[in-house]
């Protein structure tokens, strides 16, 4: 682990610090409130302390250009890269709708014969569906795969034939006909899209999206392709699990690079969503306005080519968020205000950093929003919180918890998270108020606890 200094941020000249930009730093609004209680309003490297989250980086948009960018934690600046994990998608789906229109592709032909050239059909398309770029990057071709571990600093590392043949860590991609044509989040299906424009171009996908969208918008601290794994803290932010530990060789390796493996900086991605504005406004600041304007109509679930694309407030809002084994990230953008955040940290407990940060900025800059719930705290029978003690896993065996009674709450061990609280809303009903995850009990037949969280049950082990 490595310690958690003060403040190092681009630009910290008075001219620099703005209202917003200094109550963003220093008093980030929690996502879970109680009634009658404001919330702990901690500054960023007071949170990072306590969630021991070792970097961070943030940076906002504004009025065409980048007005601030803030790196948090010892010897890294706005300029360290994150692995940007799913954020990858909306620069990748840009880009193979790029390359579509230079190749005088539609979005809605069928490719299954180009993929055909490498997957026996039989095997990765059974029902011989047609198979469509735009159904693939909005999630709507019935492509298998959610997401992708990546490779270990000691692991043999997959090609992309690999990957989507299922000689990798993960499944074989199938595009499944009882799911197309519905929204089903499948990385797998941007390693299919990946593997199409490798194939019409004989190049690399890093080489196709320098060209397409990193070199036009001016992304030069960003790329597709590994990194060197010998680069210092500061070219780069080393990952860390959820328990503070680092992640072996510095991170995990992911081949599937137009799902997850971009690499990049919390300024360098917002000049991307800077242009992303610009073309929806019909500029060419290195997206061509159509293809832009095509990639902001949703297909399925509020999600669109690459991106999440919503109302909120009778205000486009759009929306991405990533994770990957010890970094996560996200970003809101409003083209009608001209406006954006992107937020990136490097651990798997990073969530709370980055949502912390988007929501701060929307209320400081009067962003369209959601308002959040509030939560009523209520007194727990204690002498329910020994009959819940103990541990709890998956039909997998994976997701192991151990929950242990503290005062008028629960804490609970994830593994490889580190404890959480959990604290009583009502009579089965608990929420962790570091990031709102909802999590109730009920008494099986034997009178057995299970846990349920996210549509999951955990039963309680045996002793």
């Amino acid at each position: 682990m490595h310690p958690i200094l003060p403040v190092i941020a681009l630009m910290v000249s008075p001219a620099n610090m703005t209202p917003e930009r200094a109550v963003i730093e220093q008093r980030l609004v929690p996502q879970v409130q109680f009634v009658g209680e404001e919330g702990e309003r901690l500054s960023i490297s007071d949170r990072q302390a306590k969630l021991g989250v070792d970097y961070a980086a943030v940076a906002v948009w504004r009025d065409g250009k980048l007005e601030w960018a803030g790196a948090y934690g010892e010897g890294i600046s706005p300029d360290t890269r994150f692995q940007a994990a799913s954020l990858s998608k909306p620069v990748a789906a840009i880009a193979i709708a790029a390359l579509a229109k230079e190749k005088g592709v539609s979005l809605d032909a069928d490719i299954a014969p180009v993929l055909g050239q490498w997957l026996a059909p039989d095997s990765f398309n059974p029902d011989g569906l047609p198979i469509t770029l735009r159904g693939l990057l909005s999630h709507t071709a019935g492509a298998s795969v959610g997401g992708f571990p990546g490779y270990a600093a000691d692991a043999e590392v997959a090609s992309l034939l690999d990957v989507v043949r299922g000689k990798g860590n993960t499944p074989m991609v199938v595009i499944e006909a009882a799911q197309a044509g519905q929204f089903r989040y499948a990385g797998g299906g941007y390693q299919l899209a990946e593997l199409w424009a490798e194939t019409v171009t004989g190049q690399g996908f890093e080489t196709i999206a320098e060209r397409l969208v990193l070199a036009p918008i001016g992304m030069t601290r960003s790329t597709f392709a590994p990194l060197e794994r010998r680069l210092p803290i500061g070219e780069v932010a080393p990952a860390q699990n959820g328990d503070g530990s680092d992640v072996p060789g510095g991170w995990n390796v992911y081949p599937e690079q137009a799902a997850a493996s971009l690499w990049t900086t919390a300024p360098d991605f917002a000049l991307f969503l800077g242009a992303y504005m610009a073309a929806l406004e019909g500029r060419d600041d290195g997206i061509d306005p159509d293809i832009a304007r095509a990639a902001i109509v949703p297909v399925g679930s509020d999600y669109a080519l690459g991106i999440g694309a919503r109302e909120v407030g009778g205000e486009l809002v759009l929306s991405h968020s990533g994770s990957n084994r010890g970094y996560k990230s996200g970003f809101n953008a409003y083209p009608g205000q001209g406006a954006a955040i992107v937020a990136f940290a490097n651990h798997d407990r990073g969530w709370q950093i980055v949502s912390d940060l988007q929501r701060s900025a929307a209320i400081a800059y009067g962003w369209p929003r959601e308002e959040a719930e509030k939560h009523q705290r209520v007194a727990q029978d204690a002498s329910l919180f020994p009959r819940l003690a103990g541990r709890y896993a998956g039909p997998d065996g994976l997701h192991l918890f151990t929950v242990m009674p503290e005062g008028p709450n629960l804490k609970v061990a994830i593994n490889g998270r580190g404890i959480s609280e959990l604290v009583p809303i009502s009579g089965d009903r608990f929420i962790d108020p570091e990031d709102g995850q909802i999590v109730t009990w009920r008494f099986g037949e034997d009178g057995a606890p299970v846990l349920s969280a996210d549509g999951m049950d955990y039963p309680r082990l045996a002793d």
